[in-house]
């Protein structure tokens, strides 16, 4: 489970795109500030965002686009008035600054490896953007954004789709090892941070799937059952697979005639096994759609499937411009999808703020799970927990 000052915490999170395909800020800030939209999540239970970036453009950081004046006239307005002539990097730096007034948790997700390389390679890495210079990147973004207290996990590749998982491919397909390397790689330059792995795809997949049962990208997790992610502190290690129901593609399981009740057994073979198999805690990193017809028998199911194991979301997402899902906020950026944010209130969420200013219990030696006190005979041992740090 997750923990924060020693308690449980609860992660109800929301995707905000847009800026992983350009040098721009996420959609939506041309209508309302940043504060407005970190306002309306906190008044809604929402606890965390995960912005989307790509590696080029934290690589060469360019400056963030300016109007196009051959569209919008001379002198026109920048999209984000308040992230003018910002660079790339420093826009994710504002962004969770004004987050931290309102008690938002901010989690940084390799989306692309470039901003227009998509679905690209399907790996952590492509013949541009090397493993080497991915770690290049994970140091840059470490540099700028670990000090910022609310920014508090890494999400280390979007949808890793032609990786394999624990199937002997060697190191340049095991997505397993390759998040090893990274997630350790970000650990020794910001020990605090959560490492988010997500799944592979189903071809060639993981070992013991089967490549036509329909998995949807990031959605595997299956290799971890045979090679775990192991990381040098493993209270780090978040898995965060992505799962999607019919308005998103039409599966075969969708028109079953136990349709929506065959769900909770596919997703637990295909991820939620890691909670008390591995013992190690589950969020998933995207989750949403319509919200129409099967889709929304679809998404009932799965937000009492998460509900019911206390497995957080991020959900997909604040804006409505992805065309399979759309968003939180209808078209205008301002009128809510009501139906949306009724079925996520049913998910638990924690308050972050008030974590700033209770009394912290004393930091134990050498990490942060406090041992047990000495006895004379070893206790048999604890559930593993992770540490969440507002």
């Amino acid at each position: 489970v997750l923990l924060a000052n020693g308690q449980r915490f609860y992660i109800k999170g929301v995707n905000w795109c847009g800026s992983e395909g350009r040098a721009g800020p996420p959609l939506g800030l041309d209508v309302h500030n940043i504060a407005w939209y970190m306002k309306w999540l906190q008044s809604h239970g929402f606890n965390a965002i995960r912005f989307l970036f790509n590696h080029e453009h934290i690589l060469s950081d360019p400056t963030l686009e300016p109007p196009n004046e051959l569209l919008y006239g001379k002198g026109a307005p920048w999209e984000a008035p308040e992230l003018a002539h910002f660079k790339y990097l420093e826009m994710f730096a504002k962004l969770a600054e004004v987050a931290a007034e309102h008690g938002i948790l901010v989690m940084m997700a390799c989306h692309r490896l470039r901003p227009h390389a998509w679905p690209g390679s399907g790996k952590w890495y492509d013949g541009t953007i090397t493993e080497a210079r991915v770690l290049e990147s994970w140091d840059k973004i470490a540099e700028r954004l670990c000090g910022q207290w609310n920014v508090f996990a890494v999400d280390l590749q979007n949808e890793p789709h032609s990786s394999s998982w624990g199937m002997g491919r060697g190191e340049s397909s095991d997505w397993g090892h390759a998040a090893e390397r990274l997630g350790n790689h970000v650990l020794t330059k910001c020990h605090r941070w959560l490492i988010f792995v997500e799944g592979v795809g189903y071809s060639p997949g993981a070992a013991g799937t089967d490549p036509n049962s329909g998995i949807f990208w990031g959605e595997n997790l299956a290799g971890a059952k045979v090679q775990p992610v192991v990381l040098s502190n493993p209270s780090k290690l978040i898995y965060s697979p992505h799962t999607y129901g019919p308005a998103v593609y039409p599966q075969d399981y969708f028109g079953a005639k136990d349709f929506p009740r065959n769900m909770a057994a596919i997703w637990e073979d295909r991820f939620g096994f890691a909670q008390k198999r591995l013992r190690v805690p589950l969020v998933v990193g995207e989750l949403g759609g319509t919200y129409t017809g099967a889709d929304r028998q679809w998404q009932d199911a799965a937000v009492e499937y998460m509900r019911a194991r206390g497995i957080g979301l991020f959900y997909f997402a604040l804006n409505p411009q992805s065309d399979d899902t759309g968003g939180l906020l209808k078209d205008d950026m301002t009128t809510p999808e009501a139906a949306k944010l009724k079925l996520l209130s049913r998910l638990r969420t924690t308050a972050v703020l008030p974590l700033r200013t209770a009394r912290r219990p004393p930091a134990p030696p050498g990490g942060l799970v406090s041992p047990p006190p000495p006895m004379a005979s070893p206790p048999p041992p604890p559930p593993a927990v992770t540490e969440a740090p507002p």
